[in-house]
């Protein structure tokens, strides 16, 4: 069962008990039924909040493009050039050094890396 799904049970199981006879004859009870549906409410409004948040968070610089002239990747929102290799088995971002025109170093796994042709 899914959070959607549950909170769409809730709130027929609120209506259910806010229309119940007890309940509209008892002072206390019914501000605490109105809290309840206001809470379910509030719930509801977030999860479908939650889920367009998470997309644009996960497509937000997380994919890395290659570049072909150095063979290292770049992020959308970063500068430099980024080890493939350290990205690829730690997810760790390693910028590389230049050291001539094909060929880039990296400092954390000392991976020579050249142009993809």
């Amino acid at each position: 069962m899914t959070i959607t799904n549950s909170i769409k049970n809730s709130q027929s199981l609120l209506q259910q008990l806010a229309s119940h006879q007890d309940v509209d004859s008892h002072a206390e009870l019914k501000p605490l039924v109105a809290q309840l549906a206001e809470q379910i409410k509030s719930l509801s409004a977030e999860i479908e909040i939650t889920p367009a948040n998470r997309q644009q968070s996960t497509n937000k610089s997380t994919a890395p493009v290659i570049d072909e002239k150095t063979g290292c990747y770049q992020f959308e929102n970063e500068q430099g050039f980024f080890c493939p290799n350290c990205y690829d088995q730690t997810s760790s971002r390693v910028n590389t050094k230049r050291l001539n025109r094909k060929l880039r170093v990296c400092s954390a796994c000392h991976a020579s890396i050249r142009p993809k042709k």
